[in-house]
C-alpha cells in the first residue's frame, strides 16, 4: 500500500507474474487492478522473489511512488506517471545479485531518505558493512 498517483490516499500494488499491478484508492473502495508496468514481473525476467527484491518509494521526491527492483546487474527504477510507471531505468550497478553477491536471505537492501532531502535512498546491509546510494533524481 502507497500513494502512486500523489492524490493523498494509499494504493494497492502488486508484484505479478506479468508485471506491476494498480488498483488506485477511490477513498471508499479501489479501481480494478490494472497492470502499469511489465519489466518487473516473473515472466518478463524482471523479478525472482528469491533473488530480486523489488519495492515502492519515491526516489524523485514527487510525492508519488515509483518502483524500485533489484536485478542480478543492480538497481533499476520506474517513475510513477500518475497512471503508469515508465520503462525501467538502470540507475546503479551495485547491490546486484550477480554483480555483486547480494542475497535477500543475507543481505537486506531497503529504501529511505537518508539525508533529508525528500528522496528515497538505498541502504544496504553487507557482510562487510552498511552501503548507501543517494538518489541523483530531482523532481
Amino acid at each position: 500500500m502507497t500513494d502512486v498517483n500523489g492524490d493523498g490516499k494509499a494504493d494497492v500494488v502488486g508484484f505479478g507474474n506479468a508485471g506491476v499491478y494498480v488498483s488506485l484508492s477511490t477513498g471508499t473502495g479501489f479501481t480494478s487492478p490494472s497492470l502499469w508496468v511489465k519489466q518487473y514481473g516473473h515472466d518478463a525476467g524482471g523479478g525472482r522473489v528469491t533473488k530480486h527484491p523489488r519495492m515502492m518509494a519515491d526516489v524523485n521526491g514527487d510525492g508519488k511512488a515509483d518502483v524500485v527492483g533489484f536485478s542480478d546487474d543492480g538497481v533499476y527504477y520506474s517513475l510513477s506517471q500518475k497512471t503508469s510507471f515508465a520503462s525501467p531505468v538502470h540507475a546503479i550497478q551495485k547491490f546486484g545479485y550477480v554483480a555483486d553477491g547480494w542475497r535477500i536471505d543475507k543481505h537486506p537492501r531497503m529504501m529511505a531518505d537518508i539525508n533529508g532531502d525528500g528522496k528515497a535512498d538505498i541502504v544496504g546491509f553487507a557482510n562487510n558493512g552498511v552501503h548507501v546510494s543517494l538518489s541523483p533524481l530531482s523532481k
